[in-house]
């Protein structure tokens, strides 16, 4: 293990997070409705990201061609920032377009093609990791890994939100938007730069030659040897359950807070920091119990505690609206399912080929959520359509139920890996 591995991993994850924090997230949602995204559009721009980022199954063709893990990742990356940093530009050129939607779909062009690279990123990153670091390490450095990430949500999203509050304010006061798009392209800049800078930490370490890609493997029979392994089948079941019951209310969620209780930025990246705060501790400890090989058990109690999230926003109203903090909270334990899942798909699959299974479970997980969001949007849009103004909220409520269920199905998928681990050890 290279000298000072675990702080450059918290260093590269902590500017790329701070990175993200403002281009992605709450930021993002916020931005694209002002810009008029909304039903099926809006579930669409959100989602997109993990759509896209199943590109990185491509990481391993291109590994096998004689690209470094390492080269790969710094490449990949810095191509899709440069797509990125196209949004905060079609921003400010808005008003030059004939038609509104035209600069919604040119940002989608661009979410599209920075995504498809930086799931190409995140694979190569992932497998060259793996390989650095020692496996009986790995519990530790994902949890460094994670709770770097997490240190950036604590007061970033405060201070941004605090800004962008202020320039909404002087918008109104001026009766122009222009200040307030200025403010939202000069947070992003920020944030893609800080992503960029993300790459600077890494570049001192190695590429490694030891493990090379196996040319004589192709990738159903590598994912077929994964799936042998005791538990990846179930984990990958988990995985795929728990990304579409979350992407079902990910635009809804949004939408939901921004329209019906009428939240401003401020009191929601309060409600995140708090969530933060929790999953420090929680990461930590889902690294030390994968390290003990426990991530069934993390999985299973870990992902029942946040399904409970949808109940404080299904008896949520715009008089108490404050009811969803506790939905913060309990998102809390992502921290720990977060650390432990990833760990399990390292740790089942094919020593020096991990980019492919590591995909299909990270990567696939996302392109779950991304199409159960386009769904969960376009049936809210249709309802919508369909109902009153004072039968709106049933229909939100409606997919906060069918999130739930997804949800409690995903913590008994997890069962299946804790069982199967439990089998193995006996």
């Amino acid at each position: 293990m290279p000298a000072g591995l675990s702080i450059r991993i918290a260093l590269t994850s902590f500017l790329w997070q701070a990175g993200s924090t403002l281009t992605s997230g709450v930021f993002f949602n916020w931005f694209v409705q002002e810009a008029g995204a909304k039903g099926w559009m809006l579930g669409l721009l959100l989602a997109l990201p993990d759509l896209c980022g199943l590109a990185g199954l491509y990481a391993r063709p291109l590994l096998q061609s004689g690209w470094g893990r390492r080269h790969l990742w710094w490449f990949s990356t810095i191509v899709s920032r440069l797509f990125f940093v196209c949004i905060p530009g079609i921003a400010l050129l808005h008003h030059e377009f004939p038609d509104p939607q035209t600069a919604l779909w040119l940002i989608i062009l661009a979410i599209s093609l920075a995504s498809i690279f930086q799931g190409i990123a995140f694979a190569a990153w992932s497998d060259w990791i793996s390989l650095l670091a020692a496996p009986p390490l790995w519990g530790k450095t994902l949890a460094i890994r994670s709770m770097a990430m997490i240190a950036t949500q604590l007061l970033l999203p405060l201070i941004a939100g605090a800004i962008r509050d202020f320039a909404q304010s002087q918008a109104r006061m001026t009766g122009s938007n222009q200040l307030l798009i200025m403010v939202y392209a000069g947070i992003f800049l920020t944030g893609v730069l800080l992503q960029l800078a993300s790459l600077l930490p890494m570049l001192a370490l190695p590429e490694v030659v030891l493990a090379q890609v196996r040319r004589s493997t192709g990738l159903w029979a590598t994912l077929r040897e994964s799936f042998q392994q005791p538990g990846y089948g179930w984990l990958i079941a988990h995985a795929w359950c728990l990304g579409a019951a979350n992407g079902l209310t990910q635009a809804v969620l949004a939408q939901y807070q921004y329209q019906i209780l009428k939240m401003s930025i401020l009191p929601m990246q309060a409600m995140f920091s708090l969530m933060y705060l929790i999953q420090l501790p929680a990461s930590w400890q889902g690294g030390q119990f994968s390290s003990r090989h426990r991530e069934g058990f993390v999985l299973t109690f870990g992902t029942a505690i946040t399904a409970s999230s949808m109940l404080f926003f299904y008896f949520s109203s715009p008089e108490n609206w404050w009811m969803i903090g506790g939905a913060y909270v309990v998102w809390g334990a992502f921290g720990a399912v977060n650390v432990a899942g990833p760990h399990m798909a390292l740790r089942l699959s094919p020593e020096g080929d991990r980019s492919a299974s590591f995909a299909v479970f990270r990567l696939g997980a996302g392109m779950a959520a991304g199409l159960s969001g386009i769904a969960g949007a376009w049936w809210l849009s249709w309802q919508l359509e369909a109902s009153t103004p004072e039968n709106a909220m049933a229909a939100y409520q409606t997919l906060f139920l069918a999130s739930l269920a997804g949800r409690c199905l995903a913590s008994l998928l997890a069962c299946g890996t804790w069982c199967s681990q439990k089998h193995r050890e006996d």
